[in-house]
């Protein structure tokens, strides 16, 4: 993604028991796990997002009988703090998806209402985080989801209608988490990556209920190219434009010419 860092590569893989969070070193083929210091014993965690400064974002059990919450690493080996959530344990439950260089975290959270919205925690400057700042949804719509973020504040992801009707969202906030602008991508449309070259990425409905992955310029959403066949969607952008995703059930990588 656009907040992908060049020296390490995350995710999650199983340390044979259950799904754990871990790192990949530049060159390395061998997985490390990332320290859940203080989370709960023997739960589960996953790496979603890493930033150019290898600040990690992702989720683990972190409390007993609780949902997974939202979780920040400064660094691969530093112990890991747990996020606020927007709604009270036991209830609560959140999620980290993607963090830029200037240490805004976007995700989702669980709403005091029992919904899952789109949220950023900011930094505090004190080398922590703020609340949860709750994103708006589409009018009408009940859930949502935050997926990535560029180093303007913008941010993109996805709001759902009561009847499960999709679409793609773009938010903007200014550094306080005001929100500045929000944009429709209509219906049946789904974003999940961004970059610093005004690019987003997802899937859009074309047709006998089948999804193709497209690029969208931000400024222009008549701007746009598919780069797959149906069933596929984009994942993943960098600013050299490079595309990642799936295709009928395997991955691929689209290169500019």
């Amino acid at each position: 993604s656009s907040s992908a860092a060049s020296d390490v590569y995350k995710r999650q893989a199983s340390d044979g028991t259950l799904p754990v969070a871990v790192f990949w070193p530049a060159g390395s083929t061998t997985a490390s796990s990332l320290p859940l210091t203080g989370l709960v014993s023997g739960g589960t965690s996953a790496a979603y997002g890493i930033n150019e400064n290898g600040e990690i974002v992702g989720e683990a059990d972190a409390g007993p009988g609780g949902n997974p919450v939202a979780i920040y690493w400064s660094g691969s080996a530093a112990n890991p703090i747990a996020l606020e959530n927007l709604a009270a344990a036991p209830e609560a439950y959140s999620s980290a998806y993607a963090i830029n260089d200037f240490q805004v975290i976007i995700g989702e959270s669980l709403s005091p209402e029992g919904s899952k919205v789109p949220v950023a925690w900011l930094p505090d400057h004190t080398g922590g985080f703020s609340a949860p700042v709750a994103l708006p949804l589409l009018p009408g719509h009940v859930e949502g989801v935050a997926l990535d973020i560029d180093e303007s504040d913008v941010i993109v992801g996805e709001s759902m209608a009561a009847d499960g009707t999709v679409h793609g969202v773009i938010w903007s906030i200014d550094p306080d988490g005001d929100l500045v602008s929000m944009q429709d991508f209509g219906a049946d449309t789904a974003l999940g990556a961004i970059n610093n070259n005004q690019l987003v990425g997802g899937a859009a409905n074309i047709g006998d209920g089948n999804d193709a992955a497209v690029l969208w310029s931000s400024s222009n959403i008549l701007n746009s190219k598919e780069l797959a066949d149906p069933l596929s969607r984009i994942y993943g952008l960098n600013d050299s434009n490079w595309a990642i995703g799936s295709s009928n059930g395997s991955g691929f990588a689209a290169i500019p010419q």
